[in-house]
């Protein structure tokens, strides 16, 4: 009390100065400059969160010098920033050894859509000191038709030894003037286990310590900008809660958010894991924060994605159920949805979460109640993915400062993907290969509009990369009639129909089949497909049919034209058994079926090939196809097959005979489909390159290159260690253009000497070999200009040599050539040509082993 025992002038100084701030403090947007020196007691810079409806959360740290916090504010330009006052709740946290308060005042009864300053203090002392009083913005009432922009990033909250991560700085930087009203993270925050030292604050510094709170990170851009943070793999803890509270955006919606157990799906063991799921409104916008997350260390039975679906993805899940009731009944015009597993992910490490796909899974909860746009993270690069059909518009975006990741191969949906590896940079779509690191570091910023909404890259370079426009206006036009229906009845159960697509300017979402003037459907088929089989029907019996379209907003189109059709009587007659299957496994990889045609009175339709007494196929063929091949085989394992042949009517024959085989083993010495972008697995590269542009039959965006204009040699050898009498090697290979002949690989010993060769001879065009010896072979395998080829070489050394060459699968006799080998032992694998000549050849998919492959 000593403090209120001066004079009266003394009393009215001392209440000047603590309460009213300077004009700059009350004018100045907040973002705390370089120079901005607030108290010492304050350990964590004022930063917000749950601004939702008329709420807003003020967050800080300090030391524990005082026990009483509180926040002053005001509106801005009507208001001074201490024109209220709210008290704060603490809650004791440690970081890095040293004790801290973490304090949180609740802000209600705000104007919407109102900007607000205001100040945060320790006791009398205003922890702000000197630095302006921050301003952010109220949020728009729901239902307004107000623009707004917001950010989107993920995976960050990393620091170098030092304590620094320039990448991520610069992005807070930009951030903070951005304009965004708001933030939404993808999960991964504060690397590597979200702790309060993780996390830090505004004084400690050091190898992952205060890599969010520092002041270079979030503490430039949370005192002006919300964060609504989606929960990650890493820092799944009640750090997490404590750190990000969302009290009111919780409760409104009537969400759950803190710890809870979970036991014991899929073998499991009980333990607690984050349960976060809530949803909020911004104007004529509802945005969804979700939980996509399970500890990769407690497995069980099946992985953290597939534990993830067990436990919140089926249908009669807590977080399932509640998101489909809150779609529901939030018909919104426009919705977004947050969460940290990827939908589809090009890295190799951060896959796609298959199981949150599919029409019962989160992806098509998604679609079926309107949400627009799902936002993840997970794979620490950028990609922007197209809608699947049935499945939405995805980004991944988890550039926001920990370490990236590269984009290890290229899914059709992918339409500009960015990626940063030991390699260097990577890239899908319509995307530049990065230079640097920077460029794929990034932020997205997206601006709503009514219902136009615009998603731009923010990279760390301050560039602008990747900005798409959609718009989601509600579509009151129903799309054309298809057209061209017909109907078929090859057997007297089945009537197949076929017809000519329609036309919608949004797409076409289904089409609807309808039988003899009924009301309702028959069945659905997706909006690619114009074909159905109707199985429901009778014998000798006339049926109509028509079939409308729909498009993605359920606006249905006319009828087509109607196609008549009379079954014909039953077929009861089943097809003989198919008869001389056989199977070989000419990889580890790969089985492969042949087998003599059944017969029917009326005529076989499909074969379903069956695998080790199984009760269902493993695949089906049509009825004039006599081979299948079984590409879901493990290495060295025995399997058992039989093939069933099947009518129109669905008449079934006897088993065929039972094939037997088993596969050989894998073994595989050295591999490389060269979709890492580099040659950095081989051993020595001289001249070899690799490159994009040449499409190979496996899908990859990268090929090793092998070029010459008559000067210079281009090959690559790998070190086979230890080295070995026996050898096989297998890739696929395109001529682009070439004069004369041209290598294609060679086995060599460890010393580098050539012990077989295997090219394109220059003067017949063919596949040949040259041995130990220098003696050369020719093949009558054509080789042409601008077609894949796969090739695999078995070579063994020693007194009794052996060559063998598979060309597309095929045996090539003409080069098992007899003559030595030499007797030393095989040593390296070599791609390329080792000497002058003017040719242009591409390879991919190379391995090398010691089995058949």
């Amino acid at each position: 009390m000593g403090l209120f025992r001066r004079s009266t002038l003394a009393r009215i100084v001392v209440l000047v100065l603590v309460l009213v701030p300077t004009t700059a403090a009350i004018e100045g947007l907040g973002t705390p400059p370089a120079e901005a020196t607030p108290a010492p007691q304050l350990t964590r810079y004022p930063y917000l969160t749950d601004v939702v409806q008329t709420y807003a959360t003020v967050n800080w740290g300090t030391d524990r010098s005082a026990t009483k916090g509180t926040v002053t504010y005001g509106r801005v330009g009507t208001e001074s920033c201490v024109a209220h006052k709210v008290s704060a709740s603490k809650t004791a946290i440690t970081v890095n050894g040293v004790p801290e308060y973490q304090w949180k005042a609740k802000i209600t009864g705000l104007l919407s859509n109102t900007r607000y300053c205001y100040r945060v203090w320790l006791g009398p002392t205003d922890l702000l000191a000197s630095d302006a009083s921050p301003q952010f913005w109220s949020q728009i009432a729901a239902g307004a038709t107000t623009p707004f922009s917001f950010a989107v990033f993920g995976d960050w909250g990393d620091t170098d030894a030092n304590g620094q991560n320039p990448a991520q700085a610069a992005l807070m930087t930009s951030m903070a003037a951005s304009g965004v009203r708001f933030a939404l993270g993808t999960g991964d925050t504060a690397y590597d286990s979200g702790t309060q030292t993780n996390y830090g604050d505004l004084q400690q510094t050091g190898y992952r310590k205060s890599s969010v709170f520092g002041p270079s990170f979030w503490a430039k851009v949370g005192s002006t900008v919300p964060l609504f943070n989606a929960v990650g793999n890493h820092g799944a803890n009640a750090t997490y809660f404590n750190n990000w509270p969302q009290d009111r955006a919780v409760s409104t919606s009537a969400g759950t958010y803190g710890m809870e157990t979970y036991c014991c799906e899929n073998g499991t063991s009980s333990q607690k894991s984050p349960s976060s799921w809530y949803a909020f409104d911004v104007g004529n916008t509802r945005i969804y924060m979700l939980t996509t997350v399970w500890s990769s260390s407690n497995p069980g039975t099946s992985d953290e994605y597939g534990n993830d679906y067990a436990y919140r993805w089926q249908q009669s899940s807590p977080e399932y159920q509640w998101l489909q009731n809150d779609l529901e009944t939030h018909p919104s015009l426009l919705k977004f949805a947050v969460f940290h597993y990827p939908l589809n992910s090009d890295n190799a490490t951060e896959t796609s979460d298959t199981y949150l796909r599919g029409p019962n899974s989160l992806e098509g909860l998604l679609e079926q109640n309107g949400v627009n746009i799902a936002f993840n993270g997970h794979a620490h690069l950028y990609q922007h993915n197209g809608a699947p059909p049935g499945g939405i518009v995805n980004y991944i975006s988890g550039g926001g400062g920990a370490g990236l990741q590269p984009i290890t191969k290229c899914s059709s949906l992918d339409t500009y993907g960015l990626g940063w590896g030991s390699n260097g940079g990577s890239s899908c779509g319509g995307a530049p290969k990065p230079t640097q690191p920077e460029q794929v570091n990034h932020y997205l910023k997206v601006d709503v509009s009514g219902s136009q909404v615009t998603v731009s890259g923010v990279n760390a370079l301050g560039q602008v990369f990747d900005t798409n426009t959609y718009d989601f206006a509600p579509d009151g036009t129903p799309p054309t009639a298809p057209t061209d229906l017909e109907a078929t009845a090859p057997a007297g159960n089945r009537v197949d129909l076929t017809w000519t697509a329609a036309t919608d300017q949004r797409g076409i979402a289904a089409y609807d089949v309808y039988r003899d003037g009924g009301a309702v459907p028959i069945g659905t088929v997706a909006g690619d497909e114009t074909a159905y089989i109707d199985d429901t029907v009778e014998g000798q019996t006339q049926y109509s049919y028509v079939v409308r379209a729909r498009d993605p907003s359920n606006n249905l189109s006319g009828p087509s034209n109607t196609a008549q059709v009379t079954t014909p009587s039953l077929d009861g007659e089943a097809p003989t058994a198919p008869s001389d299957l056989a199977a070989t496994a000419p990889s580890s990889a790969l089985v492969d079926l042949t087998w003599t045609a059944a017969t029917d009175n009326i005529g076989v339709t499909a074969y379903d090939i069956y695998r080790d007494a199984g009760v269902d196929p493993i695949g089906t063929v049509a009825g004039n196809v006599l081979a299948y091949s079984d590409t879901s085989v493990s290495p060295t394992t025995q399997y058992t097959y039989t093939v069933r042949a099947r009518d129109a009517a669905g008449n079934a024959s006897p088993d065929s005979n039972v094939a037997q085989v088993t596969t050989p083993s894998l073994d595989v010495l050295f591999a490389d489909d060269f979709e890492s972008g580099s040659l950095s697995t081989w051993t020595n590269v001289t001249g070899l390159t690799v490159a994009q542009g040449y499409p190979s039959p496996s899908g990859g965006a990268w090929v090793a290159r092998q070029t010459s204009t008559g000067t210079g040699v281009t090959y690559a050898y790998k070190t086979i260690s230890p080295t070995l009498t026996e050898l096989y090697a297998k890739f696929r290979f395109k001529v682009v253009s070439r004069t004369g002949s041209v290598d294609l690989m060679r086995f060599r010993n460890g010393s580098g000497g050539s012990k077989f060769s295997l090219f394109v001879n220059g003067s017949t065009d063919t596949l040949a070999t040259r041995n130990n010896a220098g003696t050369s072979t020719r093949s009558d395998s054509f080789i042409g200009n601008g077609v894949w080829y796969t090739v695999e070489v078995h070579t063994i050394a020693g007194a009794t040599s052996v060559t063998e060459v598979w060309l597309n699968g095929v045996h090539v006799p003409e080069l098992d050539a007899t003559g030595s080998l030499g007797t030393t032992l095989f040593g390296q694998f070599l791609l390329g040509h080792t000497s002058t000549g003017t040719y242009d050849v591409v390879f991919d998919d190379v391995a090398v082993s010691k089995n058949f492959i």
